[in-house]
């Protein structure tokens, strides 16, 4: 922390040069793989229906980290409704770091989360270990604020909206947290007349939206 200080302080005084960033960040600080380290987010769901208001639901969600082998991890994740419930076991994944890659596996599905470079505009193909078609995912914004953490990365696999639809599927991760925010939302607006054109009236679609509430070892 002291030598992060430090660096940023020699940063702003010779930030007229041309140097390099004096720290940079790698794939180990916006995703550490730290044996015991648990995440907890508050998830808000909400599916959308032509013919009946939109379903919400909001519960809890805590990844704990758990070391198998060298870079080697598996994800338990629990649920539960709300912080007076108790956690109840949901699910483990799989999770790695090889070939300068995070990796993440689902239901036996390996995804590529991360990957070294992190420069903006940086894309790779999120499926490049699966037999689904192509989805890249691109740096958009590297070592912006989000909410109280001074550091984060942003990486997007659509971000895009129109009169017609909204997409907004993206993760941002957290200098030695790893990811904070997580955002899926496809959704159709509504088209059906004149009035409703333009006016952001959702018909159909689903969001899912998960924020970061606590973090620490356990």
């Amino acid at each position: 922390m002291v030598k992060r200080v430090l660096f940023l302080l020699i940063g702003g005084l010779f930030s007229a040069c041309s140097e390099p960033d004096p720290y940079e960040q790698t794939i180990e600080d916006y995703y550490p793989l730290v044996n015991g380290l648990a995440l907890e987010y508050e998830v808000r769901e909400i599916v959308y229906s032509v013919t009946e208001d939109p379903k919400i639901e909001i519960y809890q969600i805590k990844e704990r980290l758990s070391e198998l082998s060298e870079n080697n991890f598996k994800i338990e994740v629990f649920k539960r409704n709300d912080a007076t419930t108790s956690w109840q076991f949901f699910k483990v994944v799989g999770i790695k770091k090889e070939n300068g890659k995070i990796v993440k596996t689902t239901d036996g599905r390996s995804e590529i989360v991360l990957k070294t470079g992190l420069n903006n505009g940086d894309s790779w193909d999120k499926n490049n270990l699966n037999t689904s078609e192509i989805a890249n995912l691109t740096v958009e914004e590297k070592r912006e604020p989000y909410d109280a953490f001074p550091f984060t990365l942003k990486v997007v696999e659509k971000l895009d909206s129109s009169l017609i639809h909204k997409n907004a599927v993206y993760s941002i991760y957290a200098d030695g947290i790893g990811p904070v925010y997580r955002e899926r939302t496809e959704v159709e607006y509504c088209q059906g007349s004149s009035e409703c054109i333009g006016q952001n009236l959702i018909d159909s679609g689903r969001s899912e939206v998960w924020k970061l509430i606590r973090s620490g070892i356990e």
